[in-house]
């Protein structure tokens, strides 16, 4: 693994640590099979170590490299949920992409019945602070999207670092 994979699957397991993040590791079962065993990480220091927790009391250190992380691709965002992205952050979600994340784009208006109207003057348009951006993020990173991508604008999951969370797994 490259020294910047891994510095980015470090980051990441780091940025969701509060939400009970899991990964990936290979195990053996009692007919001596080699298995995938999926953990919460319990905690990560910056040489790349992570502490699995199994069983919620014991305690398993492996390196950053013997693991994937669990991610859900935006692909599998639901209706739900694109509906709270569009009304709490005023962010639309379409076919897979995020829309109006753009500081003269964002904003509108809802009807009582939900219904979103697109700004049309300066004055509709909602003026996106640190706050906004940060609590999008932090929502993000709590429903274990995969919505960072690296330089040649692949995923965690494109590159191989993580995998497709099963659609019950941070329910």
């Amino acid at each position: 693994m490259e020294k910047i994979d891994r510095e980015l699957l470090i980051k990441e397991i780091s940025t969701r640590l509060p939400y009970k993040v899991k990964v990936q590791v290979f195990g053996w079962n009692e007919k001596k099979e080699e298995v995938a065993i999926p953990l919460k990480v319990y905690s990560i220091n910056t040489d790349g170590y992570i502490s699995l927790e199994y069983n919620h009391y014991d305690v398993e250190t492996i390196y950053v490299e013997d693991c994937r992380l669990y991610l859900r691709s935006m692909s599998s965002m639901t209706e739900e949920e694109k509906l709270h992205i569009e009304l709490k952050f005023h962010f639309s979600y379409r076919d897979g992409v995020l829309d109006n994340v753009h500081i003269f784009e964002a904003g509108g208006i809802y009807d009582r019945d939900g219904n979103y109207e697109p700004p049309t003057t300066y004055r509709e348009i909602r003026e996106l602070n640190m706050n906004l951006i940060l609590d999008f993020i932090h929502w993000l990173n709590k429903k274990m999207f995969d919505y960072r991508k690296d330089d040649e604008g692949k995923t965690m999951i494109e590159k191989g670092l993580a995998i497709e969370a099963p659609e019950d797994m941070y329910n």
